[in-house]
């Protein structure tokens, strides 16, 4: 999907246009540049900015990333009294808040960075029409002057989780592999449903890898990250797994990794029940940001060839046979190796 930012000084109606509805990720974004009167007045009202969709589209997210800049030298100011909202005008739709939680601190003459990621209560259907982006600040903190302004300013507005999904459907016990090509660039979104949350005083577990993954030039490297539906990262891994294959493991119990890997031993905690979505894409210097499913936005890794992706659960087996002390769902020698290990640690 391509991507325009639009670079202007304050302007009344700029465009966004849409994916079309049957088409899921991130849309376009429009970005403002330095706003002459983007500022937080010390009155109720501080500055609204419409955007235009212009293709019929159904939005469940939205992202508003800029930078606010205090004008204030007095130290009365309190960001945290800021609320920045959303509405469609088109549809009617109640406002959104979308309450900042990096703005608690707001040094004399210095500059906060706000990044308010938010699924909206419900989809919003809308035609081509126009969306109200503003912020408000709910009490007068400095009469004297103006108190903050954004330097910039860009809303993304998302008609849901990643394109071309590979859809794992509902975990059960036992493992499900996939292999699949990867090109140039690419990312590469997977989709499961974990059925129940991960009660890691029953031992259940969760395991993530890129096993048997072949990547080059360079080295056999890959990275993951895995997104719950609300589009949060909930785990990130580089080269936990074999050589700088990568691994997530979640829950309770311990299970031995392949040869050079770290052992699965759920040190990334534990999941609720849902829909995750998991990205997988060749190393690449820049991570992932924590909100958005933002993995393959600025995906600049030189690696393609294969890559496999293995998921191993216990979830929704009978838990609680004694023999099973590593709790991987089968029993062998390992067990009786987990225990003498447990046993000498003093964990008996």
């Amino acid at each position: 999907m391509s991507t325009h930012a639009i670079v202007r000084t304050l302007a009344a109606c700029c465009t966004l246009a849409l994916a079309g509805a049957a088409q899921a990720g991130p849309t376009d974004s429009y970005s403002y540049g330095i706003l002459s009167d983007g500022r937080i007045l010390p009155q109720p009202l501080v500055s609204e900015f419409h955007v235009h969709q212009t293709a019929p589209g159904t939005i469940r997210f939205v992202r508003i990333q800029g930078a606010l800049h205090r004008q204030s030298a007095s130290g009365t100011l309190a960001p945290r009294n800021q609320v920045i909202y959303l509405s469609n005008d088109t549809v009617g739709s109640t406002p959104v808040s979308l309450s900042p939680n990096n703005l608690d601190v707001f040094p004399v003459g210095g500059i906060v960075n706000v990044d308010l990621f938010a699924r909206l209560p419900a989809p919003v259907a809308a035609p081509d029409g126009y969306w109200l982006v503003g912020a408000r600040s709910l009490e007068d903190t400095d009469p004297n002057g103006w108190e903050a302004n954004w330097q910039s300013i860009t809303v993304t507005l998302n008609d849901g989780a990643p394109a071309n999904v590979t859809d794992l459907g509902t975990l059960t016990p036992g493992a499900v592999s996939k292999s699949l090509p990867l090109a140039l660039h690419e990312t590469k979104w997977f989709r499961f449903t974990l059925p129940v949350s991960l009660n890691i005083a029953l031992g259940h577990f969760l395991d993530i890898d890129t096993e048997g993954s072949a990547l080059a030039p360079v080295t056999n490297d890959t990275e993951i990250a895995l997104y719950n539906e609300d589009g949060i990262r909930v785990g990130y891994d580089d080269d936990d797994g074999t050589g700088a294959l990568s691994q997530l493991t979640f829950g309770g119990g311990v299970r031995p990794g392949p040869l050079g890997a770290l052992a699965y031993n759920g040190r990334d905690g534990s999941l609720a029940a849902g829909t995750y979505y998991l990205g997988v894409r060749g190393y690449e210097a820049s991570a992932p940001n924590a909100v958005g499913w933002d993995f393959s936005n600025t995906n600049a890794s030189i690696r393609s060839g294969d890559i496999r992706v293995t998921i191993r659960t216990n979830v929704g087996q009978q838990i609680g046979c004694p023999a099973d002390f590593n709790h991987d769902g089968t029993l062998q020698v390992q067990d009786v190796f987990d225990y003498l290990n447990a046993w000498f640690g003093g964990c008996p």
